[in-house]
Order: C-alpha cells, then structure tokens, then sequence
C-alpha cells in the first residue's frame, strides 16, 4: 500500500469513528447542535448596518485620506457664511435639479425659463421640515445668500446676454457654465444652444435638518409634474437609500430561494421508484434545514461581536445554501454508496452505513468547507469594508454550515436510516406494509402507493435522473476520441475569449451603477453621463510656510503652475490661482513678507471668492498654508480619473516645496487604483492557501498540479467573462472572485479525490468510476446552486445581479472543468494509484476495490450460494466503482468470488466501523 494510500486510510478511519459516535447518539448531537444554533440567532437582536457608500467601498487608510486629515488641519470652511464649493474638504454631494425640454427645444428661452424658475421656487420654499424649516434655513451660504451652482445661467440677466449673442461657451464671467447647461450648441465659443439645464443646491455639512430636508425634497420632487420639462434630481443620500432599499427589496427572492432548493432537494434525493420506507427525500429537506440553521446562528454569534452588516451580505445565504446542498449531496452519495449486506448476507446496520458514508464522503466535505472558509478568511483582511465584513460574515457561515453538515444532517441521516430499517412510514412513521401485503389486503392502487414500502433490496433504488442521467452522459462524452475532441476544442475556445476578456476589463466600481433601473436616481445619472462631461476638481496644497514675498518662491509656484496646465489630463480654460490673481492686482506688494500679506488682505476684500484659499497664522502676519485649483479634461472611464489622480500626485512629488494634490472625488478614485492589485494580492494568497489545502487532503503531486492549474484557468474565465457581461473589476465584484476560489477547488478537488480512491486497469477506467463516484454530487450541487440564484435575474440590485452572473459563470465553468475537461487530461495522463492488477471484464463485472475504498469489504464475496449471489450482488454499489452488474455475471465469476472468500477471514463486530481482512 503506497503513502497516499495509507494516508487517506488513516483520515477516514478518523471520519469513519465520528459516523459510529453518531450512530450511538443522534437525537442527543441533534437536539445539542439545534438548541446552539437557535441561542447563537438570538444574537440578531444586537445587528447593526453600516450604508455609507464611502465607508464600504473606498479603501481605508487610503492615500487620499490622509490628505484629507492634512487639508481639514490646514483649511476650515465656513458653510454658513463664506462657502465655495471648489474650497470643499469632505465629500458633500449637493441637492441637483436636472430639467430638460420635452419636445427638444432650446431651453434657453422665456416659457422655459418660467418654469425653471417656478422649480426653483418650489425647492427654496414649499419643502419644509420640522417648524416650517426651508432651504434657506439649512442651505450653505456664502455673503447671506444660498449657494446655488445654475443660479446664474437661469437668471434674466443671462437670458438677455444669451439673445444678443453675448455668452460665451464653457467660460463666460470667469464662471465654468459647462456644468450647468447641457446638450449645448456653440460656435466659436459663442453658445448658440442648449435642452438641458443643471442646478445644485449646497448644503450645511453634518446637519440632521439638512438630512431631513432632503429626504423630504426626495418624495415631493419625485412626484413634481411639469407640463413643458422632464425633471431627474439627485441627493448626497440618495445612493444610500436607494442601495439599501434595493437590497432589501431583494429579501423576496431570498425565501424564494430557500423555497426552492427545498424543492430540488427532495426531488434529487427521492429514488427511482416509490417506497415509503427506503424513500430518502427527507433527508434533502434536513440538508437545507442545517443549511438555514448555519445562516441563522452564524448571524447571530457575527451580530454580537460588533461586526456592522453590510448590504453585500445579503448575497450570503444564495452562497451558504450552495455551499451547504453540495456538502449533503456528497453525503447521501456516500450513504447510497453503503452496502446493504454483509459478506456473509445478513443486511448491514445503520451504524455500518452510516461509518461507510462518512468514510468515503467526509474528507470531500471537509476539503469543500475548508477551502471555502480559508477564501473568506483571506478576504476578511482587505481594506474595503464591504469586503471585510461581507468575508468575516460569510466565513463565519461556513463553518457553521460544515459543523452542521456533521451535528444536524448527519444525525437525521442515522435516524431516517434507522427508521427504514424498523419498517416505518417516511412522513407518518407508522408500521408500513409491502406493497404485495396491502394488495394481499385489498387496498386500492392509490393507497398502495402512498402508503406501501419496504426496505432497499439494493443500491440501485437510490438512483434518481438528477445524477444518473448527468453522468453517464459525461462518461460517454469522455470515453471516446470524438468526445474528447470537442472537449480540447471547446476548451481552446474558452481560453481564447477568457484572454481577451481579461485583457479588456475595466476596473473600479461606479457607485451610481448600484442603483436599479427603475430608481429615480438612474435617470439622473443617465442624463448627468450624457449632457455633462465626467471633469474633476484637482487642488494643490503647500502645506508649509512659505516666503511667498521672494521671486523665487513666486516662480516655483508658476513653473508648478505652468506643468500642471500643460500636462495632458488638465483643461487650459479654468485655473484659480490666487497668487497670479494678487502679482496683477494693483494693491501687489512684494517688498517684504509684510507687505506680501497687508496688500494681499487688501485684495482679498475685493475677491472674497479666494480667501479659503490662503491661511494664515494666529497674528494673521504669516501665510501657513494656501492652496491652486485646477480642472480636468473630461474624462470617460473610472481607469482614467484613477491615472488622473496618480498623476497629479506626481506632479506634487515633483515640487522642491511640500505639495501634494487632493480633491474629494480621489477619496473613490482610490478604488479604481488599488482594486486591481489588492484583487491580484488576494487571489494569489488564496491560490497559495488553496494549494497548500489540496496538499494536505490530497498528497499527490500531480493532483495538486491538476486542482492548481484548474483552479487558475477558471479565475482566468470568470476575470475574462466579466468583460462581455459588462462588469468591471471593482469591491463588489472582487468579493465574488474571493468567492470562486473555493468553488473552483471544490469541484476539481472532488474530482480528483474521487480519481485518487477508485480503482481500475486503466486510466480510462479510473475516470469512469470517479465520474460515478463523484459526477452526480457535482452536477446536483452546482444545478441546485444555479437553480438557487436563477431568481436573481429579476432583482433590483446591482450586488445582487452582478452575484447572479458572477455565480452563473462559476457554476457553469467549474461543471466544464470537473465533468469534462479534468477527466480528460487524467484519462490520458492521470496517476495509476490504485490500478487494479487482476483481469477485468468489460461490461460484466467492475474493477476490484482496494480494502482501503471502504470501511466495508466487498459485500458479494463470501455471499453465500450461486443463487443469493446472482440476487444480490447487482445491488451493491461500490464506494470507489459504478453499480456492479452482477445479473451478467457469470458462474466462473461467482465460483471464483466465492473461492477468494475461503482466503480471508471475515470479522464483524457492532463497535468496528469497518469489516478487517
């Protein structure tokens, strides 16, 4: 026996004592493991969520939070008296107005200008909070009145310079109107034109009334009619509201879920015929049971440690469940494996099956949770939030979830098992009669089919079309040359477009595509990304006294200037440079540093539109800070805004002095920077981790390779497929990348184990009976997932969508490669571990098994007469083979069967778990 041998030998002799510890005491270990998942979801009454979008899905501790401490040291802004909006520090989204014209028209004319202003008049003061609270009492101002951006295009004074072909296009009165009219018409920089006008209303900072107003303003405005415009509007809180409601509104599809891989489970564990004592379909409700039990105290025990729940979780049970079915389908396929009978023909009993069944079955799920578990454990370290949480959640899921695989279902497994075995109804557990007794009675044919039953003569009754049919079809399909032909070639076609695909994807996550189409703030963001250009604000700061009187300070600034303009990302129309502002001012002074700064005060009282940007010192003498702003050419993709930010940050770095570049929109940018190595760093270490688990479970070198190399090839898939199913690599879609990981080792790790414990002559034949052993579980596991998240296509969640095509194509691609394309590769390179010596008869008879398959000897030998051989041998399904299709078997078989009996020493005992040779 070689060491794999021996090794997998010693790991279910382990699994193999647990299934008889059960045996002993199921309803205790069920009765325990239920009360503890309950008092654990008692924990629920401790959630608490985190919504912000900024917390779950910008990067902690990011570079462009820092710069924000820096700049909140240096610069305070007064919103109740002196606001400017470029001056802004925190991310603060203004309340936005978009109107357009129905019919097409220029909006720029009176009828439309009227009704702007009734909108306008209606948003200062006809939406109230509180004792009667308007705009005007929450609005951020500046020299008493409300700042409002659009304020001055929709003024008459405009109107009338725009019909004497005044107003130029995007500059006019040193104002940027490019963010306020859209779908504009302009030759030579005259504005001919425009269908689209923008306002924005700002507001005070951290005010609980100002929240207030806005969702106020929210509900009446999405109901606001106008006769000659549309209206789409926009709040700092909208995206969070809209988030959160949609991923609540999804709860439907949850229980819907929940009601279907109820369903499924019955029916692929319901036999091929009825019978109401061997019928197992029990047990496929009790694996969802465990499953929702896991979910529940998982919950609960994460609940009351602290940890925020965040709406990505709500991905989480569409996962456990998956995760759970595929743990309860590779059990009861070790169950159905079970002898029936001993070697010497008496039935085997609940504890020798259920030994068996965690045997053969309980390093599969053990090496299934495990590396599930190990994913999430790693992407519980990544610096988005969202993701943390969503892994610790989730992680913590599985745990639970594998610990009530072996505490919940494999105790209702001995008690379903133990009740065939008294003769008791499945669902009213009653005696039940045979089917020829209740004839014998005179009971109708209705009757005798609800209520007649009799325990399993052989495994066959256990099969069910769900794995059956699957299987063989996978078996048939890479049996042959033409099989495996179309199976390289479609395996190239994959390749080629998962290159492609990677190769193109997009990063960083756009936060306004969260919403569902059916929201409000859809529209608006659809109309914002059509008539106004995707620019950005980008502010310098000196962050340290400077001798700004000098030239040589003056011209270190100007030359920075000079590089920030001509560098191919910024506008040359808008620049606020205070300091050029001041030197061609007539009040300039540049004598002494005193001078500098008494002249500088006194030109500042005629721009006050630049006091937030300098600083002074306590006595007022000297500048401690100041600050330039500058703006970008419009940009069209999130990788373009992250180069923007990257490389005004190396502009900074270039200056003698000590600058660095910041703006509140690079607090989002950073996602686009830092999700593509941060997803390379997490998938590498998972892959390490993945490797490192095969290892353990499965110590072959060529198999670890396999799983490996797999598991690499199908990460190359979903990275690739996501590009034509329009997805970028963001937070969201990185924590279902963490998620493939474990799915993807499963399936090609089940695979492979299953090749590794069969035996047979030939490569090819190892491959048909870990296809046996194995291909159902699978199949059943991954249908039951897709089936699970099916109903996902009609939510309104982007995190939920983007799970539901992110797990398609997991399910999809790991059936590929476990059931057609990892067979194939060991059918023509496998191992031979466990290669069968002796003669096999194609057709007639399976390989022989190894002791080591099976806690349990092949049950036909030593069965007694020719007679009973014939009757049951076709019934016992080896552990490691295919049904043994003894009705074809011939006497020379059996004599020789029986013979090889007379060799070996049969020992059963009650407390072994298995039958010694």
């Amino acid at each position: 026996m070689g060491c794999y041998s021996r090794y997998e030998d010693g790991v279910s002799r382990i699994f193999a004592k647990y299934g008889v510890f059960v045996s002993k005491y199921p309803w205790q270990i069920l009765i325990l493991a239920l009360l503890t998942n309950i008092l654990l979801g008692i924990g629920l009454m401790r959630l608490e969520s985190e919504g912000s979008t900024e917390v779950l899905y910008t990067p902690m501790n990011s570079q462009a939070s820092k710069d924000r401490e820096k700049s909140r040291g240096l610069f305070e802004l007064n919103y109740e008296e002196n606001f400017d909006p470029l001056s802004q520090i925190e991310i603060s989204m203004p309340v936005e107005v978009i109107v357009q014209t129905k019919s097409g028209d220029n909006i720029l004319q009176n009828m439309y200008y009227d009704e702007i202003k009734a909108i306008d008049t209606h948003v200062r003061k006809n939406i109230t909070v509180q004792q009667k609270i308007a705009l005007f009492g929450i609005c951020a101002k500046f020299q008493g009145s409300c700042v409002v951006s659009g304020e001055s295009v929709t003024s008459n004074q405009f109107l009338d310079a725009f019909n004497e072909g005044r107003v130029t296009f995007p500059v006019y009165n040193r104002r940027d109107i490019s963010e306020n009219l859209g779908n504009v018409q302009y030759i030579n920089e005259t504005l001919k034109s425009a269908t689209v006008v923008r306002l924005k209303y700002y507001l005070l900072l951290n005010n609980d009334t100002a929240a207030a107003w806005e969702r106020e303003f929210i509900d009446q405005m999405k109901n606001y009619h106008s006769s000659l415009l549309d209206i789409a509007i926009s709040t700092s809180q909208s995206l969070d509201i809209e988030l959160d409601g949609n991923v609540s509104g999804d709860i439907l599809w949850i229980s819907l879920t929940f009601t279907i891989m109820l369903t499924y489970a019955s029916l692929a564990t319901t036999g091929s015929r009825i019978n109401c004592i061997a019928d197992r379909s029990n047990l496929g409700r009790a694996g969802v049971l465990a499953t929702v039990l896991a979910i529940l105290g998982s919950f609960g025990l994460t609940s009351v440690t602290g940890l925020k729940y965040v709406a990505l979780v709500g991905v989480m049970p569409f996962l456990i469940v998956g995760i759970g079915l595929d743990d309860v389908f590779i059990l009861l396929s070790g169950l159905a494996d079970a002898p029936l009978r001993r070697a010497d023909g008496t039935p085997t009993n609940t504890q020798e099956r259920i030994s068996f069944a965690m045997a053969t079955s309980g390093v599969s799920i053990t090496i299934t949770s495990l590396t599930d578990f190990l994913a999430f454990g790693i992407g519980s370290s990544s610096s988005f939030v969202a993701i943390r949480n969503f892994s610790i959640y989730t992680g913590v899921a599985v745990l639970f979830c594998y610990l009530n695989q072996l505490t919940v279902f494999v105790p209702c497994m001995v008690i379903n098992e133990k009740r065939a075995e008294n003769s008791l109804h499945a669902y009213t557990c009653l005696k039940t009669k045979s089917k020829d007794e209740l004839k014998n009675e005179g009971r109708s044919g209705v009757y005798q089919v609800c209520c007649a039953g009799s325990p399993a003569k052989n495994n066959s009754e256990f099969d069910n079309f769900c794995q059956k049919y699957p299987t063989k079809f996978c078996q048939f399909l890479v049996g042959n040359l033409v099989g495996k032909v179309f199976i390289a070639l479609t395996f190239v076609v994959y390749l080629g477009f998962s290159v492609y695909g990677s190769i193109n994807l997009q990063e960083g996550l756009e936060l306004k595509n969260l919403v569902s189409d059916k929201s409000y703030l859809y529209k608006f963001n659809l109309w914002n990304n059509l008539y106004f250009d995707r620019k950005s604000l980008v502010t310098f700061f000196y962050d340290l006294p400077l001798e700004y009187h000098t030239q040589d300070t003056q011209n270190e600034i100007s030359a920075l200037a000079q590089k920030i303009k001509a560098h191919a990302f910024i506008s040359s129309d808008f620049e606020r440079n205070w300091l050029n502002a001041y030197s061609q001012s007539t009040l300039f002074n540049s004598s002494s540093e005193l001078a500098f700064i008494g002249g500088l005060k006194e030109f500042l009282k005629y721009r006050p539109d630049l006091a937030n940007d300098i600083a002074f010192d306590s006595s007022g003498t000297t500048i401690i800070a100041s600050r330039f702003h500058f703006m970008s050419k419009p940009m069209f993709t999130t990788t373009e805004e992250g180069e923007f930010m990257q490389s005004m940050r190396k502009l900074a770095s270039g200056s003698k002095f000590s600058v660095f570049a910041y703006t509140p929109p690079f607090i989002f940018y950073e996602q686009y920077v830092e999700v593509f190595p941060a997803t390379m760093q997490t998938l590498g270490i998972a892959v390490g981790v993945m490797l490192v688990v095969t290892t353990i479970f499965m110590p072959n070198v060529f198999l670890v390779v396999m799983v490996t190399v797999t598991l690499v090839i199908i990460l190359l898939g979903i990275v690739g497929f996501m590009y034509y199913w329009d997805l970028t690599l963001s937070s969201i879609t990185m924590i279902d990348l963490i998620m493939t990981v474990g799915f993807s080792v499963d399936f090609s790790a089940h695979i492979c184990h299953a090749y590794m414990s069969v035996t047979g002559k030939t490569r090819g034949e190892k491959v048909h009976h870990a296809l046996s052993r194995s291909g159902g579980p699978i199949f059943n596991s991954a249908f039951s997932s897709i089936l699970g998240i099916i109903v996902l296509v009609f939510s309104k969640s982007y995190i939920f969508l983007s799970f539901f095509k992110l797990m398609l194509i997991v399910m999809l691609f790991g059936l590929f490669h476990a059931l057609w394309v990892l067979p194939m590769f060991l059918s023509l390179i496998g191992p031979m571990v466990n290669a069968e010596v002796g003669e096999n008869i194609e057709g007639n008879k399976e390989p022989e098994q190894s002791t080591k398959d099976v806690p349990l000897k092949e049950l036909e030998e030593g069965m007694g007469d020719e007679k009973d051989h014939k009757e049951n041998s076709g019934a016992l399904k080896q552990t490691s083979d295919t049904e043994v299709s003894s009705s074809k078997n011939t006497d020379k078989d059996t004599e020789n069967t029986n013979a090889k009996n007379t060799e070996e020493e049969v020992i059963v005992d009650e407390n072994v778990t298995s039958i010694k040779l």
